[in-house]
């Protein structure tokens, strides 16, 4: 969703940390309730607060920086491939344009290790894992619980709205009705839960959303070509899109279960930072 203007985080082996080097604390646990996935908890994040901003491969600002290659290709035709990350001096790819403002003023990175006047962040690239940035760049500031009410409350970042299960087995599976680069419908449900103040969202499935205007059934899952489509009728529309609300639990155990047919391959956590905003969950990328 913001692949291409984020620094994803992802979580690492951290045995090889020089012993001058502080780490914080990173959790891997399990969601608890309707469906389990194995997620990573961050205790300690930062905010930049300068333009043009490098991030470097060693705690020494002469040392390489980071830099991001983004394929010259259509969004419908993006995917993992696209974007890759190097250090700098390194050769980049036929078609790829190169890019060295990776973080901007006001993005928030999750730290998980600390020496002398850096801080450690960790990239969602399986050749470069971590990377410093500098103490003078950065602020520190506090995340708070996501709760129910900050679910379904305005989300401008993404202009979405999003909807929590707040009963019974399903009780806080979340999902929300957003555009979609890979969706040839122009939209596609993506489904989390809310878990330990965190919402955590696998990447394991792809539904398609589409009206079906003639169709009897208010919702109809249907399969074609290998694609799994989510089919609605005007009953079961908010107005231009499906609403979740209308959802039986049937539906929702049918979506569930889509959501949990495979591991993951990637996954999304999203925080909730008062001091920065009240109006919007903050997203981190694993793979």
């Amino acid at each position: 969703m913001l692949l291409g203007m984020m620094i994803p985080m992802l979580t690492a082996n951290c045995s090889d940390k020089k012993s001058a080097e502080k780490t914080n604390a990173i959790e891997t646990t399990k969601t608890k309730g309707a469906f389990e996935v194995n997620f990573t908890r961050f205790d300690k994040f930062v905010q930049v607060t300068k333009d043009n901003v490098k991030l470097y491969k060693e705690t020494d600002t002469n040392s390489p920086t980071l830099v991001r290659w983004d394929q010259d290709c259509l969004e419908g035709e993006r995917d993992e491939n696209s974007t890759f990350y190097q250090w700098s001096g390194q050769p980049g790819k036929p078609d790829y344009e190169k890019t060295t403002d990776i973080v901007y003023n006001g993005e928030i990175l999750a730290v998980v290790g600390e020496e002398g006047d850096f801080y450690k962040a960790y990239i969602c690239d399986k050749k470069i894992e971590s990377a410093y940035i500098q103490k003078s760049d950065v602020k520190e500031i506090k995340s708070a619980p996501v709760t129910a009410d900050i679910v379904e409350g305005p989300d401008w970042f993404r202009g979405i709205e999003g909807y929590i299960v707040k009963e019974g087995k399903y009780k806080d599976v979340i999902m929300y009705d957003t555009g979609g680069e890979r969706s040839l419908t122009g939209h596609e449900l993506h489904v989390g839960i809310l878990t330990d103040g965190i919402v955590v969202m696998p990447d394991n499935y792809f539904i398609d959303c589409r009206e079906m205007e003639e169709q009897n059934e208010p919702v109809a899952f249907k399969e074609e070509d290998g694609h799994i489509f989510l089919d609605y009728n005007k009953s079961a529309m908010h107005e231009y899109e499906i609403d979740p609300k209308k959802l039986s639990e049937d539906n929702i155990a049918k979506i569930v279960e889509i959501v949990t047919k495979n591991e993951p391959k990637g996954m999304e956590c999203q925080y909730y930072f008062p001091s920065e905003t009240s109006d919007k969950l903050f997203p981190f990328y694993f793979k």
